[in-house]
């Protein structure tokens, strides 16, 4: 509010370097670009699971901002465990008290593992935050490690390059993992949380054309439908 309007790298700039910008009258509202998508992809899965129309993505788009904003702030690995704990256990709350009252949701459900026990007779639908909380979790424990700690401050495009490829592994198959709930397994959704990871490391032209032609070409046919 002080500012007026904030620069594209307000978020790493100190603050005795921020100054009021000029103030314009502006015709259109701006909005940070991840709350736009968010918006949108949460329009898409409700509509999707309320039945105007199926338009399958809305939450892996989401898996993606997440990837974007986990590490778009300077964060050490404590504070991304302390956000995991956060929607861990009012998950696990809420779960449990789904799976005392209905059928089709067992321990795993609860215990946010049905990703890997996958028993046929437990839903799927909390496959989301299993997803993120385990691919949080993992982000969090490699970049503890002092090693990848010094390689990504010193090749911060690159450490999310090579964790992107990890996960387009098995996105194609390559490292075969594939199952009925291809599209829902921690492994198996990864690469996008990982696409999101290296966007927001994309400084230049270059960085962000390998982006976007990584998130074309992986994108189609995930669902089965190129």
């Amino acid at each position: 509010e002080v500012l007026g309007t904030l620069p594209p790298d307000w978020h790493i700039t100190p603050v005795r370097d921020l100054r009021p910008a000029p103030r314009r009258r502006r015709s259109l509202a701006t909005a940070d670009t991840t709350a736009v998508v968010r918006a949108v992809a949460i329009v898409l899965v409700v509509a999707t699971h309320v039945g105007p129309w199926s338009v399958p993505g809305g939450a892996h788009t989401l898996l993606a901002v997440a990837g974007y904003n986990a590490v778009r702030f300077p964060r050490c690995p404590r504070a991304i465990l302390g956000t995991a704990a956060r929607i861990a256990v009012p998950a696990v709350v809420w779960t449990a008290a789904v799976a005392v009252r209905s059928e089709g949701y067992g321990w795993p459900n609860v215990l946010l593992v049905n990703g890997f026990v996958g028993r046929p007779q437990d839903r799927w639908t909390y496959w989301f935050i299993e997803a993120l909380l385990v691919i949080l979790l993992a982000v969090a424990a490699v970049r503890a490690v002092p090693a990848v700690a010094r390689l990504e401050r010193s090749r911060p495009f690159a450490v999310p390059l090579v964790a992107l490829a990890a996960g387009l592994l098995v996105r194609f198959d390559v490292v075969e993992l594939t199952s009925t709930h291809r599209t829902s397994r921690p492994h198996e959704v990864f690469w996008l949380f990982a696409l999101g990871w290296a966007a927001a490391r994309a400084s230049r032209p270059s960085e962000r054309l390998v982006v976007t032609a990584v998130a074309a070409v992986a994108v189609a046919g995930f669902f089965g439908d190129l």
